[in-house]
């Protein structure tokens, strides 16, 4: 994954501050966690929030996929690149169990106020 990161950087051919680190972390037994591996070591790609850094992880995260490295992430900064076929690939059957607990813990009223274009795109409601 590291060297998959740097090649693509060094390929990428602008210079931008990325920002590469390596944590150690337990796992997590939450239904969508991204830390979901036990031991994991989350790999975190930042930088500042501009067209150029959305590219560049977009296209990491594609070799990585081609490479058939399981991974998970974090949906915070970067999430532009999440999508319904990466959250099956990342979470499988919970995907399903995550929708199945939303619909009983919420009223269908609720669940409309609750649904925006994120959970739509990446597939995590049913959409009535």
């Amino acid at each position: 994954m590291i060297d998959i990161a740097l090649r693509t950087y060094e390929d990428f051919n602008t210079i931008m501050p990325v920002l590469i680190t390596l944590r150690f972390v337990k796992g997590t037994k939450a239904t969508l966690g991204f830390t979901k591996y036990k031991p994991t070591c989350v790999i975190e790609l930042d930088g500042l929030n501009t067209q150029n850094m959305q590219e560049y992880v977009n296209l990491v995260w594609e070799l990585v996929e081609q490479a058939g490295i399981p991974f998970t992430m974090h949906w915070g900064k970067f999430n532009e690149h999440l999508n319904s076929k990466r959250i099956k690939a990342m979470y499988g059957p919970k995907r399903t169990q995550w929708i199945k607990s939303r619909e009983t813990l919420l009223s269908a009223e609720v669940r409309r106020v609750f649904t925006n274009d994120f959970l739509k795109r990446v597939g995590l409601c049913n959409i009535n």
